[in-house]
């Protein structure tokens, strides 16, 4: 495992409002989804749910994060547990969610 693996990050999820929560856990390896050709993320909370997140806006990175920017993301729950073993997904597999934004946890 890369040191930078082991960097907890926070996910802030903003929208909608009624789901406003502060997540803290680790991005764990990119996946891509095969129908819109976009590379996500997934991230894993510490108490082991398991998401979708990919940058919000064209040009920024999720991996940005560990040169210390906050990164406006947008946030899948996974609906098919298969996705947690594959490096690809189908739009199906997960659930759009949210908007957030996700920072280093200094906590």
């Amino acid at each position: 495992m890369s040191a930078i693996q082991d960097v907890v990050v926070k996910l802030m999820i903003n929208e909608p409002l009624d789901a406003c929560q502060t997540l803290r856990g680790k991005l764990i390896r990119p996946i891509r989804s095969l129908e819109e050709n976009n590379l996500y993320h997934l991230f894993q909370d510490n108490n082991g749910r398991w998401l979708v997140i990919k940058p919000r806006y064209e040009g920024e990175q999720v991996e940005e994060v560990y040169l210390g920017k906050r990164i406006q993301v947008a946030i899948a729950s996974i609906a098919d547990q298969t996705v947690i073993n594959s490096y690809y997904f189908r739009l199906s597999q997960v659930n759009y969610f949210g908007v957030g934004s996700i920072t280093i946890s200094e906590d």
